[in-house]
């Protein structure tokens, strides 16, 4: 799943066709953007309580923190996303994968990358080879985080694929995987 911007959707997918949303459910207009206080879920995106009984709870987490997860093998992680705030760069390893996780910087979320036996830092926001973070690895290479993938910038073609991963509240993600361990620095 990628959340990103309208216009960054359409810039790179110029003929995406877009299901109307006159679906005779809700009329088109109360579809507001996620961000503004009119759009459907924002109330209970604000509140601390559930719509409905969750039983099972994590006390690591509140219940509806949201957390970004990734399960490979028989391991699964949830990286809080308040760890995020201010561009934090995790170079992990889960279930036998070396992974890098970022906030993307230009609000379309925290994705995930393999890293090989690469650990990464951030170097620098771009915006001159477009959008997206520039990162250093340990040789001094610099890398940018892309949709699908992070490329070298070192002419070398070089890419690291992005890998599947959640947003969830914590709820959500724990009874899935009440076994997840949460990633502290």
């Amino acid at each position: 799943m990628t959340l990103t911007l309208w216009s960054d959707w359409l810039r790179e997918h110029p003929d995406t066709t877009v299901l109307d949303v006159e679906t005779g459910v809700y009329p088109g207009e109360s579809y507001a953007p996620e961000s503004g206080n009119d759009s459907a879920y924002f109330a209970y995106r604000h509140q601390k309580t559930t719509l409905f009984p969750v039983p099972d709870r994590s006390e690591t987490l509140g219940t509806k923190d949201k957390v970004f997860g990734l399960v490979f093998g028989d391991e699964a992680r949830a990286y809080p996303f308040s760890m995020f705030d201010g561009a934090a760069v995790v170079n992990d390893e889960l279930g036998g994968r070396n992974v890098l996780i970022l906030e993307t910087g230009d609000g379309s979320g925290v994705r995930a990358y393999a890293r090989e036996n690469h650990v990464f830092t951030l170097s620098e926001t771009s915006t001159a080879t477009g959008p997206g973070l520039i990162l250093t690895d340990e040789q001094g290479a610099n890398w940018q985080a892309e949709e699908d993938a992070l490329v070298s910038l070192e002419g070398s073609a070089r890419s690291l694929e992005r890998l599947p991963s959640r947003d969830a509240y914590r709820f959500g993600w724990y009874a899935f995987y009440p076994q997840t361990g949460v990633y502290s620095p």
